[in-house]
């Protein structure tokens, strides 16, 4: 899907006076490109290995989508499609990510027809779903509830526990450290269908997706812990990230 549109003033690749803004699904020759955009937009790296796992490899499907001005790509727009369920209801939902445009055109932005709300417009009518959600930036937040019909952004907690000393887990059903690969798909995937039948609201997360999410993320590593019952009965896991002295729970 594409279309066209005029925008005045110079900015990022030189537009002419009146650039015509092409908006398009990204095709694999994109991707130099689009990680120079999200180097500048963000202001670290993200490796091609990475941006393949997520938008090439995720269990339900991903898209991405770019709008380019003049031969130059100045904004994107993704999303990762996940299964989610709500009171066993199941639907589809696009965990937004990857939203950034580049600095010379985000004056443009708030415009009543601006390229962001072009892509979005585009990859929505391109891609069906009951829910899209993510964390986006405050001004893309803000420009989504004006332009785009979203919900008003609402606080994030976080709980915090300080421990000053581990002495690990003992006793019947413990957790003990485990290899991703050493984890069978078929008990994953019974221990959460186990699980979510006491959730009113879940994304999938199934061996494809803990597989893909934790041990397959490029550049990446996820502890996992194991909690099993009897005759090898898997009970519980949890996935951790050590970032120095925290530990992540995920």
């Amino acid at each position: 899907m594409a279309c066209g549109a005029s925008a005045t003033a110079a900015g990022h690749g030189a537009p002419g006076r009146h650039a015509v803004i092409e908006v398009r699904a990204a095709r694999p020759e994109d991707t130099a490109e689009i990680l120079a955009l999200f180097r500048t937009c963000f202001g670290h790296e993200r490796s091609a290995a990475e941006w393949h796992w997520k938008y090439a490899l995720a269990p339900h499907g991903a898209a991405s989508w770019v709008a380019v001005a003049d031969g130059a790509l100045i904004a994107h727009y993704g999303g990762v499609r996940q299964e989610c369920h709500a009171g066993g209801r199941p639907f589809v939902g696009y965990q937004g990510v990857d939203i950034m445009t580049h600095p010379d055109w985000r004056a443009r932005v708030f415009a009543r027809r601006g390229v962001l709300v072009r892509l979005a417009e585009a990859f929505f009518a391109a891609h069906p779903m009951d829910a899209y959600f993510g964390f986006p930036s405050q001004r893309h937040a803000r420009l989504n509830r004006l332009l785009l019909g979203y919900e008003d952004h609402r606080p994030v907690g976080q709980l915090r526990q300080s421990v000053a000393q581990r002495d690990g887990v003992t006793g019947d059903g413990g957790a003990e450290p485990a290899e991703w690969d050493s984890l069978d798909a078929a008990a994953l995937d019974r221990l959460w269908r186990t699980c979510r039948r006491r959730l009113a609201l879940s994304l999938e997360k199934g061996s494809r997706y803990l597989f893909w999410r934790y041990r397959d993320r490029p550049g990446h590593r996820y502890e996992v812990l194991s909690a099993g019952g009897w005759l090898g009965r898997l009970d519980g896991i949890a996935v951790l990230a050590l970032a120095g002295e925290e530990v992540r729970l995920l």
